[in-house]
Order: structure tokens, then sequence, then C-alpha cells
């Protein structure tokens, strides 16, 4: 079904306003998906595909797809009105959160439950915000680019205290999910965006080295700072958001990697095949690349790793620094969580493709 959809939209892209390297980003995600398919296919010949899981997942990412090529396909409809469709859809991204996601949030400082739903998730020690999704990772994940948001949303903005409000409301949002992913994720994100803007650093190899020793920096900062709270004895919280979890974290990753090795070139398909005890546990490793290991394998690894990187390299040589930004932030929170059945994701990459390769400037670029 996804190579029949590819054929159509190649056969149909002038009618449709989607470019040639639009059309191959889509051509990987369905390839993505026919891997998946057969990496299925045999985890239920070998017996440790769990259906019920498996379906769930597998739909979930053809959905993501969907929603990638939805959203790829407005932007591309307004290539020439691209920068009057990003202003209005940062409008919309800054009236979302002051008038939905900032009255939820004030609300539930005073009442835990709103129309019957606990908007607070308790673990051993913390109280983490959730609002009304079912865990605070998926509120982590949407606070990984909300903030940067702020940076196009105070130029377009015509009263700044908006724009103002908007990132403190983000910013707490975000700090109570109790998130060190997201931690990293918000580095990553601003030390993306400005680090291109150094007009010293024209070289692209330059600039990435430059990305890559601050971030590394970051990490090496919130890494400490949890060392810390270790040595005090409160908490054994870090690279992890799951308060206590950094070395079963690691077990995760370690017995997802042993998985892998049983089929490392189609994996087994949808589904978790992780565990505390060994793998085939039924538990996710909660890193986007392992676990995407375990589903597709070697060579579904291989198409995402384009996919994703590609873009970053893309964004840096046609300095679209805020896309860049986007991107790294996203994919620095996805090493510590499986983010690829989250529709946020799928929306970040469609924002992405289209301001690289769907605007009148961008296809001149490419023309």
């Amino acid at each position: 079904m996804g190579v029949l959809l590819f054929v159509l939209l190649y056969l149909w892209r002038k009618s449709i306003f989607l470019s040639v390297m639009s059309a191959q980003y889509l051509a990987l995600i369905f390839l993505y998906q026919a891997v998946l398919l057969v990496g299925w296919v045999w985890g239920s010949i070998v017996g440790v595909s769990d259906f019920a899981v498996a379906i769930r997942d597998f739909v979930a990412i053809v959905f993501g797809g969907g929603v990638f090529l939805g959203l790829l396909l407005c932007f591309a409809s307004k290539k020439d009105d691209f920068i009057t469709a990003q202003n209005y859809f940062y409008q919309g991204v800054r009236d979302s959160v002051l008038f939905v996601l900032c009255p939820v949030f004030l609300i539930s400082m005073f009442w835990g439950h709103l129309f019957g739903v606990s908007l607070w998730y308790h673990d051993i020690i913390y109280y983490k915000w959730t609002g009304f999704s079912n865990n605070p990772n998926q509120v982590a994940l949407l606070s990984s680019i909300l903030p940067l948001f702020f940076i196009k949303i105070y130029s377009v903005c015509r009263y700044k205290l908006f724009a103002f409000c908007y990132l403190a409301i983000t910013l707490s949002v975000g700090v109570f999910t109790m998130s060190s992913a997201l931690q990293v994720s918000w580095i990553a994100g601003f030390c993306f965006y400005f680090i291109n803007d150094f007009r010293s650093a024209n070289k692209i190899f330059l600039r990435l080295a430059c990305f890559v020793f601050l971030f590394m920096c970051g990490v090496v900062a919130v890494l400490y700072s949890k060392a810390n709270v270790l040595i005090t004895g409160y908490v054994n919280n870090f690279i992890t958001s799951d308060g206590g979890q950094g070395e079963s974290r690691l077990v995760l990753w370690s017995n997802a990697i042993l998985a892998i090795e049983k089929s490392p070139f189609v994996g087994f398909g949808p589904g978790s095949f992780s565990g505390y005890n060994g793998p085939f546990g039924k538990e996710e490793a909660h890193n986007i690349f392992i676990d995407i290991g375990t589903n597709t394998g070697v060579i579904g690894g291989v198409i995402f790793f384009i996919f994703l990187f590609s873009l970053l390299v893309f964004s840096v040589v046609r300095k679209r620094r805020f896309s860049g930004a986007l991107l790294a932030s996203l994919i620095s929170y996805s090493l510590f969580h499986y983010t690829l059945r989250m529709p946020i994701f799928w929306c970040v990459c469609a924002f992405v493709v289209a301001d690289l390769f769907e605007s009148s400037a961008s296809r001149r670029e490419i023309d």
C-alpha cells in the first residue's frame, strides 16, 4: 500500500505541489514501513511477536506516516506564500499554549483532577505533570520542542508580553514533568540554534563540531548535577526521566541489543523485545535507535538514520537554524525514549521537510 501510494504521489507530484526531495523522504518512510512488515512476519514465524502489541505499534507508525504526509501536503500547497503559512502555524502554537495548555496547567496546581482525570503521576519520589496523557513522558516530548518556538513567536507576536508568557508556561510544564531527557533535548536544541549563528563559523563541519562540543558539555553538566543527587542518596535519576531507573535503563538497552543479534537484518517487527531479565521480556529499550533495531534490524536502522541525520545536515547547509534546532531537540529526547509512535514526532519531521524543500526559496535552491 505504501509503495502504491508513493508511485501515485510521484506521478501526481506536480498537481499536489510536492518536490522531488520531499517525495524521496516519503519513500524512505514507506520503505521503513515495508521492512517493519517483513520483520513482523519473521517475528510471528519465530514466535516472539505479541499480536496485540504489534498491531498497536504498527497502526500508530502508519498513522504517524499519514500525519507526516498530510502536514507536508498542507505546507507544500502554500509554497508561494510559505512564510505566511509558517506565521499562522506559529500563532496557532502560541494560542494553543496560552489558551489551552496554560489554563489546564494552572488549574492542576490547585486541583489534581479535572473532568475526573488525574493530571499528575506519582512515582516513588516525585509528582510528575501528565496533563490528559497517560504518562509524563508524552508531555515531556511535546515540551522538548515548545520552548524553541519562542524564537519564532517573539518575531511574529505584536505584544511581546504574550511571547514571554508563552515561554514561561512551556518551560514550567517541562520542569514539572521531572524529565532529565527533556533537559538534554533543550540543551541540544538551543545549542544547535545559536551555534549556527556564529558568523565566524562559516564551515559546515566547524559548526557541527562546535555543536557536538557544546552538546556534550551540556550533557556532562546534567549528569554531574544528577551525580550530586546520587551522592546525597536521594534518587538514582541520571540519564533517565523515570526516577530511580538509571541502571535499569542500561539493562534494557543491553538486552535489546541481544535481541537484535537474534535477527540482525529485519528485526522482529513492531513491538517491545527487551526485558529486565534478558531479551524478549516485552519491554521497550527506551532508545529510538535501539528499539528501531529490534523492530527492523540493521536495514530499518540505516533507513531511519539516513532520514533523520540527512535532514539535520540539510538544515545546516541551507541555514535553516530553527528547523535544525527542532530536529536536534527531538533526536536528543528520543535517545531516552521510543517516540516513533507519537504523532508529535511526525509533525516535527513534516515541518522540517517542508521548511527545507517546499518553500519557494527552497525549491529555487534545489533547482
